[in-house]
């Protein structure tokens, strides 16, 4: 136990780690989001981020967070088929949001503009979360094999290429939101291919079929969590809509600073 211990602290020190530092992406780009765009521009800004937060554990069921259990159960089920069964899904359901969220772009016109907000925002914010869902599923099987090279790799690639991009576009290109938030899409999709390529090398992708059973197990397990995770946003979040639908875009983006 004693051996066993400190291992596990190492572990678990570093997967936060590599946790806090993608989280530190904002508080990073803080300075140049504050000197470079408009309070109105971070005021989009913040709004993408936080739909996209409601929206990632909607889009999917959270499908993705059973891999996290029936890891540990390979023994009664076949690892590879159930992952597969599960990106599978988690690919028709995205699917579904995204025409759902081009329907209501078009619908919803004259809504977004009579707010002042971008007309595809919506639509933005569905893409980034259904992308990120996708590689999420490869941090899961690094974290669950305590594969830390891999998983602190990922991250950190990741982060540096949302804040290069960032960087870049914002202040060589003199964009505006749109220089936030296409970065993180960007990225969500790149990395979405390469975790997609990457299941398929390592023999996850045994069918392109669904398995029925699995992917019952997975929704039971997971469908009650979307319930946990978006009570959870709208008690720390939910005050920034209330802020921009009281107010407008400009008090958002102060007060989200």
């Amino acid at each position: 136990m004693k051996i066993r211990i400190p291992k596990l602290l190492t572990q678990v020190g570093s997967f936060t780690f590599f946790n806090i530092l993608n989280a530190a992406v904002p508080f990073l780009l803080l300075p140049v989001l504050t000197n470079f765009l408009s309070p109105s521009d971070y005021g989009i800004i913040d709004l993408f981020n936080n739909t996209s937060f409601i929206l990632t554990p909607i889009i999917g069921f959270s499908i993705t967070k059973a891999i996290d259990r029936y890891y540990f159960e390979q023994e009664t089920i076949k690892l590879p088929l159930f992952v597969s069964t599960t990106v599978i899904s988690l690919f028709k359901y995205g699917v579904i949001f995204i025409v759902f969220a081009l329907v209501l772009t078009f619908t919803l016109k004259s809504v977004f503009l009579s707010f002042d907000l971008p007309v595809n925002l919506l639509f933005y914010s569905v893409l980034f979360a259904f992308f990120s869902q996708i590689s999420e599923v490869i941090l899961i099987l690094w974290r669950v094999s305590r594969n830390i090279k891999k998983y602190g790799f990922f991250r950190i690639l990741k982060t540096l290429l949302d804040i290069g991009l960032s960087l870049f576009l914002i202040i060589n290109l003199n964009f505006d939101w749109q220089g936030r938030v296409f970065p993180q899409i960007i990225v969500a999709l790149i990395f979405a291919g390469v975790s997609i390529i990457y299941l398929r090398r390592e023999g996850y992708f045994m069918s392109l079929k669904i398995n029925k059973e699995y992917k019952r197990q997975a929704l039971k397990f997971s469908t009650p969590l979307i319930f946990h995770s978006v009570s959870a946003f709208l008690i720390g979040f939910s005050d920034r809509f209330f802020v921009f639908y009281l107010l407008d875009l400009e008090s958002l983006g102060i007060y989200s600073i």
